[in-house]
């Protein structure tokens, strides 16, 4: 139990004496019902670590059954009270987490617009490469099409010099032979 004049979370609800005799409406059996921590966050619309958290800090009424557990003291105020919107809560969100949410969509936003001008610029840039690798194919064949015609002149250009460092007798007897034939 807590000390005298410790509050129990609820504006409304009773003070609790060392004795456990309970004031006010929470003392009352129809105004009460005690729930475990799962059945209560269900209620509230909070997670269970949520619920230890506010029973830790003394803003939401509990007290340690016989088996050790938490019971929670789920009150017509204390529902009343979740139900409209109070302890920072609003239709069952955190406002916090709702401005996350609109931070985290903002950012997503921000995300998918720079995503597509990158994937714009992407698209640019391969187009000016596939351009630049058309050129330099052209111009590739083109070299391959110089060497071939350069291999087949050096061809022709060295028979002519082995026919021309053949002695003179040699040529001009293959030039009788040749006419005669």
């Amino acid at each position: 139990m807590r000390p005298v004049g410790a509050q129990d979370g609820n504006a409304t609800g009773p003070v609790r004496e060392r004795e456990g005799v309970a004031r006010g409406p929470v003392g009352e059996q129809d105004a009460v019902r005690l729930a475990g921590v799962l059945e209560a966050a269900e209620a509230l619309g909070l997670t269970p670590d949520g619920v230890r958290a506010r029973i830790r800090r003394g803003t939401l009424p509990a007290r340690k059954g016989n088996d050790g557990q938490w019971r929670v003291e789920l009150s017509a105020a204390v529902l009343a009270r979740q139900d409209n919107g109070q302890d920072g809560r609003q239709d069952g969100h955190d406002a916090g987490a709702v401005g996350r949410q609109d931070e985290l969509a903002r950012r997503l936003a921000w995300l998918e617009q720079a995503f597509d001008g990158w994937r714009r610029e992407t698209e640019a840039a391969q187009g000016r490469l596939d351009v630049e690798i058309a050129a330099r194919n052209a111009v590739i064949e083109t070299l391959r099409e110089s060497l071939a015609k350069a291999e087949a002149r050096g061809d022709r250009l060295e028979a002519a010099l082995a026919e021309a460092r053949r002695p003179w007798l040699a040529r001009v007897i293959d030039a009788i032979r040749k006419g005669r034939g």
